[in-house]
């Protein structure tokens, strides 16, 4: 076992070294673990499928042996392992470093940029190196992306798993929240926040989902079968739904093809297709503003919990942190300000009737009247649609990374309700990927792995990123010059 974790350690470095020639300003890893060729040589037991593989977890994620920053110089290093890193260090997991992130997980200011932080600097697209790898999660994908790792572990309240794993061509898979521990993670929202993998393949997601998680329930509480079992197998005698084509965008030539051939290889399965689903009550649950409310409730109280554990000097409170960017502004606020962090202090207090009604009204109409009403008018299991098209090009200084993707509102459902989503690769144009999101309703992952192989094994993709500077010449205007 140690000469093939020291194998594994090498395979990891050699392929960091060739993707910093290749691209020397990827900044996809923040801080290096140093110490990872004497963790291989120590390593003797542990979970068979884990024990030796190399990661690489996100900035927001406690580790006792390298710094915890949130992309911020207002933080350094913690006293504590996050639970979650507990579990990966007793399955024999090697931890390469931290992964760059969207600076406190794009959670400043609204014009903000995807994938950049100011210890790490913009994360860059392995597959075309002037387009976002998305947010908040974009190191770890870049680096799956890139063939440094194939584990990666990310964090999501809407969108930072499933966006940059989409946009970089791997697979991500949020889950339900409460499935796992938040315990030594930078917080935005309990409502909504949640870690989760972000792998090269599906049996690896739901490997790493096994070892991460602190309960296996299924949506009827069976615990039985494990996430590794679902991710090998298949669709069969499952029902899928096909959101509407109104979720797409017309901006990107051709994703009709990549769903006639997802629909093919799942129908090859054994599974049945239900076309043109919608989820009911989007329009209320965007205009109503209620997920900011709660957001920003939630927050500044989670955040001073957070920081009262970490146990080591620094910033106790959401106030510290706002004189710390305006006292180093040169560091701190060079793209962006901090008007979220600011609403923040203004937001009703979570223990207000109308916060609790706000998280009240956003389960109910992401999850119940959203979400679950579409699955259950269609008897599908779950759904799936292409929401996330081709990523767009990166600007940092033009403040062009700040939106979510213009086809996100079933996205938004699935995070105000807390239910699972997952991304699987489905082809590329332009040399840029494309990605089939999997949306399912709470305890659901086991479909939903099951969906994702039955896609991945019937396409037979190998996706590889080319590195190139930007996309061909014969890339139509609308995605050449694709920025927001």
């Amino acid at each position: 076992m140690t000469a093939e974790a020291l194998a594994n350690v090498d395979r990891a470095t050699e392929a960091l070294q060739s993707v910093s020639e290749r691209a020397p300003n990827l900044r996809a890893l923040i801080s290096s673990n140093e110490n990872i060729r004497e963790e291989a040589e120590r390593v003797d037991r542990g979970y068979a499928s884990l024990t030796g593989r190399v990661i690489v977890i996100k900035d927001n994620i406690d580790t006792i042996d390298l710094p915890t920053t949130c992309g911020s110089f207002a933080l350094d290093r913690t006293a504590r392992d996050a639970d979650l890193v507990v579990r990966l260090r007793r399955a024999g997991v090697l931890t390469l470093g931290k992964a760059n992130l969207s600076e406190w997980s794009h959670f400043r200011a609204p014009r903000a940029p995807r994938g950049w932080s100011a210890r790490g600097g913009l994360t860059q697209n392995p597959f075309v190196l002037d387009r976002t790898a998305g947010g908040s999660s974009s190191g770890s994908a870049a680096l799956v992306a890139a063939g440094v790792v194939d584990l990666a572990i990310g964090t999501e309240t809407d969108a930072s798993i499933v966006e940059p794993a989409a946009f970089c061509g791997v697979v991500g898979l949020k889950p339900t929240v409460g499935r796992i521990s938040q315990d030594g993670i930078v917080p935005i929202s309990h409502t909504m926040d949640t870690a989760g993998p972000i792998t090269r393949t599906v049996r690896d997601a739901g490997i790493l989902l096994d070892v991460i998680s602190t309960t296996m329930r299924g949506e009827q509480g069976e615990t039985a079968a494990t996430f590794a079992t679902s991710s090998a197998a298949s669709a069969r005698g499952m029902r899928v739904g096909l959101l509407s084509r109104d979720y797409w965008t017309e901006r990107v030539p051709g994703l009709d093809e990549f769903v006639d051939a997802v629909i093919e290889v799942i129908g090859a399965s054994g599974a049945d297709i239900v076309d043109e689903l919608a989820v009911p009550n989007l329009d209320i649950l965007g205009q109503s503003g209620l997920q900011g409310l709660v957001q920003n409730s939630e927050f500044g109280p989670a955040l001073a919990g957070y920081l009262a554990g970490r146990g080591t000097p620094g910033p106790r409170s959401l106030e510290d942190l706002i004189r710390f960017n305006n006292e180093h502004p040169e560091l701190e606020m060079a793209h962006f300000g901090q008007e979220a962090w600011l609403a923040c202090l203004d937001a009703p207090s979570t223990e207000s009737a109308e916060y609790k009604d706000a998280v009240a009204r956003i389960i109910e109409l992401g999850g119940v009247h959203g979400l679950d009403a579409a699955l259950r008018d269609a008897a599908a299991d779950v759904l799936i649609a292409p929401l996330f098209g081709l990523p767009w090009k990166a600007d940092v200084d033009g403040g062009m990374l700040c939106r979510v993707s213009w086809a996100a509102d079933p996205l938004t459902a699935a995070s105000t309700a807390g239910y699972p989503v997952m991304t699987v690769p489905i082809g590329s144009r332009y040399g840029l990927p494309v990605g089939m999101t999997i949306l399912g309703t709470a305890w659901s992952e086991r479909k939903m792995l099951a969906v994702a192989a039955s896609i991945e094994r019937g396409l037979d993709l190998d996706l590889r990123p080319g590195f190139l500077t930007t996309v061909p010449e014969e890339a139509p205007a609308s995605v050449r010059d694709y920025s927001e």
